[in-house]
């Protein structure tokens, strides 16, 4: 697994645990408290079930207690079920929504009983208050009917019997009751008092015999602790699920600490690894892994170690010419070779490490007090040049480039020694001195990068127009469009920028700016023009593609636009010319062929490429007047022009006296300074 990958596991590991830990939390706290809500709940049930028990038995044992406090003790008890209902009942398993139904059956049932109790509990205390009412009474019969002693013993009898089977709750004092009261029966008093005591005693027996069974069986009832059992019961069970719930939080808990103590372990070895690896990243950071030498990253680290640094910058002679005949493999063992080499040759060296700062530039950093520099160098060269590099069976010579420099900064004035060398076959060191203005150049080139860039960048390229003389009449025919720069020191002609231009990839943002801004500005003038073209725009297919958008945008200009191609040795391929001139040509362009005659100029070309004009290069119309090897050769071109009805133009005639002779010489234009100068705008 890449350490990525590692990373990326460790954070979803601890994203992981992190949700874990909430949820531990979240789902821990919500087991408390649901289990302790339920719990206080079942508590309350059992206390006011007691309590409904402890009230009925004392309304049972006192004559005058308030039944209120039982009924605000059941309306107690059904608001907590109410809220035990809404609160959790409907999130509990189904064996506990069991458990409490049934618990609820029989709470439902007590109440009921307890009802009914009080109903029957009520009539017997009244029975049993008029009883004894009457038991206060018996002494007066007996002052007046003393003959009826039995009579008042019996009744004494039933009067105890059912006071004593109320307080004991005992039905077997019934059957003394009955005894008593069917021997009650017996008696009739013609006494109105008397027999209305006895009807009144009789009614309050029956009263108790008929209601006592009920008494106690809805005592029985009530005293059995159906709902207390009930409660138990589901106490019970919440106990045993919600100690299976306690183990899922004690299962949870410990995944939790493994997967904390596995990301703690895992973090400290992600650490050592991703230690190990920066090492490893700081290693290569620092080293060549082709070579084994120090890269170039540390050569700019390690040079400020130095006190007083010089650095030889060696350069592998033709090595693209390698890697292109025998492969990038070859070409790796002759870096390694050439590495081997170097870095044994100066092992000595105290001072010295060697760096691969390039694809094929080796540097060698040393303190230069007491060393020959150049010594070195020519030795490393002899030991190129002395033994072969064998490569897969293959001998292989190799030579280098060197240059050394103890100017800072090291490296760039080195690698200025290096290219003067490049320059020189004759040399394979140089040891840079400021005396070389080698750094000079290199500064100009980056003045003129800027000046290009900015130019680009900011609209500055533009064209300047000359005119065109016909030579028969002094009248201007066309314009050339020139390209120029605006710098700091004014307008300036393109040309000594164009090099550095292609070198920096802005020659075709060049070309682009000055064919639009021309073709803008003539489509509003009725006069001629030419622009210049090389063969780099001819094989490039956005610039191909931008004519013809321009030809587009521009209908009017196609007749009046003449390409001038620069004739020189860089056209290797002229049929790719020839495409583009018939592709020009059809829509109505002319072509001339500029510069001809600067060296390298071929006749045979000009017949087949069917051009309207040739521009005789400026190098041999500026002597004209007194190099008569260049008037010679016009003189040539101009012949061949007539004889092919091809038309000349004369270049850089800056004077009187080259005018005249190109005029005697038959040339049809000519354009220079003597003339007309270029100008950003066409009167």
């Amino acid at each position: 697994m890449s350490t990525k990958k590692r990373v990326l596991f460790s954070i979803l590991l601890g994203i992981t645990i992190i949700g874990l830990f909430f949820y531990f939390q979240h789902f821990s706290k919500r087991y408390f408290e649901e289990r302790n809500h339920i719990l206080y709940h079942l508590d309350r049930f059992q206390t006011l079930e007691t309590k409904l028990q402890y009230e009925v038995l004392e309304t049972s044992f006192f004559l005058y207690k308030n039944f209120d406090k039982i009924v605000h003790t059941v309306k107690e008890l059904e608001a907590q079920q109410r809220n035990f209902e809404h609160d959790h009942l409907p999130y509990l398993p189904q064996t506990l929504k069991k458990d409490y139904r049934n618990y609820k059956k029989t709470s439902k049932k007590v109440k009921s009983t307890i009802f009914d109790f009080e109903t029957v509990n009520s009539t017997i205390k009244n029975s049993l208050t008029y009883l004894t009412t009457l038991m206060k009474k018996i002494p007066n019969f007996e002052n007046m009917h003393p003959q009826f002693n039995r009579y008042e013993q019996t009744v004494v009898s039933a009067i105890s019997n059912v006071i004593l089977a109320k307080s004991s709750f005992d039905k077997d004092f019934l059957h003394e009751i009955k005894k008593d009261y069917t021997e009650l029966q017996k008696y009739h008093f013609k006494d109105q008092n008397l027999q209305r005591f006895h009807e009144v005693l009789l009614a309050h027996i029956n009263i108790f015999l008929q209601n006592f069974p009920a008494y106690t069986k809805h005592l029985d009832t009530i005293l059995q602790n159906l709902p207390q059992k009930s409660i138990e019961i589901f106490r019970k069970d919440f106990e045993k699920i919600y100690q299976e719930k306690l183990q899922t939080i004690t299962l949870l808990y410990a995944i939790f600490v493994a997967l904390f103590l596995f990301t703690v372990v895992y973090n400290i070895y992600l650490i050592l690894l991703l230690d190990k690896e920066n090492r490893e990243l700081d290693r290569l950071a620092r080293i060549d892994t082709l070579t084994g030498l120090y890269n170039r990253n540390s050569f700019f680290i390690e040079k400020r170690k130095y006190k007083n640094p010089a650095l030889i910058l060696i350069n592998i002679d033709r090595f693209k010419h390698f890697n292109d005949i025998y492969g990038t493999e070859i070409g790796d063992c002759i870096l390694q070779s050439v590495a081997n080499t170097i870095k044994n040759y100066v092992k000595n060296i105290s001072s010295a490490k060697v760096f691969r700062v390039g694809g094929d530039d080796f540097a060698i950093v040393l303190e230069r007090d007491g060393i020959d520099l150049e010594k070195i160098a020519c030795k490393i060269n002899r030991l190129f040049q002395r033994k072969p590099i064998i490569c897969r069976n293959l001998e292989i010579f190799v030579t280098a480039s060197i240059g050394i420099s103890t100017s800072r900064p090291l490296l760039e004035t080195a690698d200025i020694a290096l290219k003067e060398v490049k320059k020189n076959p004759q040399k394979t060191c140089l040891y840079y001195t400021p005396s070389h203005n080698l750094l000079e150049k290199v500064n100009k080139n980056l003045q003129m990068t800027n000046v290009l860039i900015d130019g680009v960048k900011n609209g500055k390229i533009l064209p300047f127009y000359q005119a065109i003389v016909d030579i028969r009449n002094d009248q201007i025919v066309k314009y050339e469009a020139l390209a120029r720069i605006k710098t700091e020191k004014g307008t300036e002609s393109i040309y000594p920028y164009l090099k550095l231009a292609k070198e920096i990839k802005l020659y075709k943002s060049i070309t682009k700016m000055i064919f639009l801004r021309s073709f803008a500005t003539m489509n509003d003038k009725d006069a001629s023009f030419s622009l210049n073209i090389s063969i780099d725009d001819i094989i490039d297919p956005d610039f191909t593609n931008m004519l013809e958008e321009l030809f587009q945008m521009y209908p009017n200009i196609k007749n009046r636009v003449t390409f001038e191609i620069l004739e020189s040795a860089s056209i290797s391929d002229y049929e790719i010319v020839k495409e583009f001139i018939k592709k020009v040509k059809s829509f109505g362009a002319k072509i001339a062929i500029d510069d001809f005659g600067s060296g390298y100029s071929n006749f045979e070309h000009l017949l087949n490429l069917q051009i309207d004009y040739i521009k005789i290069d400026g190098s041999l119309i500026k002597n004209i007047h007194k190099d008569k090897n260049a008037k010679l050769i016009v003189w040539m071109i101009v012949n061949f022009a007539q004889a092919a009805d091809i038309k000349t133009v004369a270049e850089f005639v800056h004077s009187k006296e080259v005018y005249e002779v190109i005029k005697e010489l038959g040339v049809d234009y000519a354009q220079g300074f003597y003339l007309h100068e270029p100008s950003p705008t066409i009167d």
